[in-house]
């Protein structure tokens, strides 16, 4: 699952004026959950360009940083309250 702490660090990141896809990346990869969700994300018929998605770095790019951020807090909240 997800953590709350990845999300948390992931939207300071996003938020800051200095951010970059490349800092980004480096904090979702950490995540291998995350990674793959927004992967997926990036492939699913309403996001999916011509080329398929293998990539994080490609994923951000393609969705946007806001959209991340926003997906990655979600995924977290949705893990939090999912029951086992």
């Amino acid at each position: 699952p997800t953590q709350p702490e990845v999300a948390i660090r992931i939207r300071e990141v996003a938020n800051s004026p200095n951010v970059s896809v490349a800092k980004l990346t480096e904090i979702i990869s950490k995540d291998a959950a995350l990674t793959a969700r927004i992967i997926r994300v990036a492939n699913s018929p309403m996001m999916r360009g011509s080329v398929n998605i293998e990539s994080l770095q490609t994923a951000i790019n393609r969705l946007g940083l806001n959209f991340v951020s926003n997906l990655a807090t979600g995924l977290a909240m949705e893990q939090i309250f999912q029951a086992t």
